[in-house]
């Protein structure tokens, strides 16, 4: 922070985007914080770069008191840019029609970016300068969606979601919207999942290829979004439980006629089943 206001003070402007090898700034983090010598990053591979500016670039580290300053300057962060899977408009537009991907987007919201981790202090700085659940993902996942998929990676707490939905809720996005990514999209969330969880540590960027889109997603609530991913999900009762305690409505019936506790029993397995049968009956109607 000493060198943020130091650049600062000489003028720095914390609005403009440049051009950035995020493979490099993360080996250099990395290394950084496990004590080691800086090395030499000309073996990495980072074909692509991304075109984000300095405040973004602290969300994508979870460094929030950063984040928090930048946003508090004229020419500082905006809640309304985005993060950009690829690169540069240019080279993305080139992958966009090489592949056939669709113009629907190739990027997510930096309150998306947050809630990817569970970083609930960086999260709360962005809602509370205006920060909107506005802005989906190419499969159509926004910041609830996000936190509830923060939960199946093993680099997050999973005991941070209460408070990440409890964030969402006070500041109004609609626990029960059908907005989330439903069945239809399940392979092309799968994907994109492998891919983060792949990618987001080394700063490689995702590969356009996994992204499947749906021009006309039917949408889902966030129960029946968690419970459509259920199986092999390291803590689907957790979520369950917490998505009830905040407001989710267990009766609401999605797009194609069916409720949470219907979904359960087509779709779930196990343990996990009668696990989140029982949660769902405690709130059911």
């Amino acid at each position: 922070m000493a060198v943020i206001r130091a650049l600062h003070a000489a003028g720095a402007d914390w609005k403009v985007s440049k051009s950035v090898f995020m493979s490099v700034l993360c080996h250099l983090s990395r290394l950084a914080q496990e004590g080691d010598v800086l090395s030499a990053c000309g073996s990495l591979h980072y074909q692509m770069r991304q075109f984000q500016s300095a405040g973004a670039i602290a969300v994508r580290f979870r460094h929030s008191e950063a984040v928090d300053f930048c946003l508090g300057l004229v020419k500082g962060l905006s809640v309304s840019e985005t993060w950009r899977f690829t690169a540069s408009p240019a080279e993305a537009y080139v992958i966009r029609t090489s592949r056939q991907v669709s113009l629907r987007g190739d990027s997510m919201s930096l309150l998306s970016l947050a809630m990817s981790t569970l970083d609930i202090r960086t999260a709360e700085s962005l809602l509370n300068h205006g920060a909107r659940d506005d802005v989906v993902d190419p499969v159509g996942r926004g910041a609830l969606a996000y936190a509830l998929d923060a939960t199946r990676l093993q680099t997050t707490n999973a005991a941070n979601l209460d408070s990440a939905v409890k964030l969402l809720v006070r500041h109004g996005v609609d626990i029960n919207g059908l907005r989330s990514p439903d069945r239809l999209q399940a392979n092309a969330v799968e994907k994109l999942l492998d891919a983060w969880e792949r990618d987001y540590t080394s700063g490689r960027l995702l590969d356009c290829q996994t992204m499947f889109l749906y021009d006309k997603p039917e949408g889902g609530t966030a129960l029946t979004y968690t419970i459509f991913h259920g199986n092999n999900h390291r803590s689907l009762p957790h979520c369950i439980k917490v998505l009830c305690n905040n407001g989710a409505k267990v009766d609401i019936r999605d797009r194609s006629g069916k409720s949470a506790l219907i979904l359960a029993k087509d779709w779930l397995e196990g343990k996990d089943r009668s696990e989140v049968e029982r949660i769902l009956l405690l709130h059911s109607n």
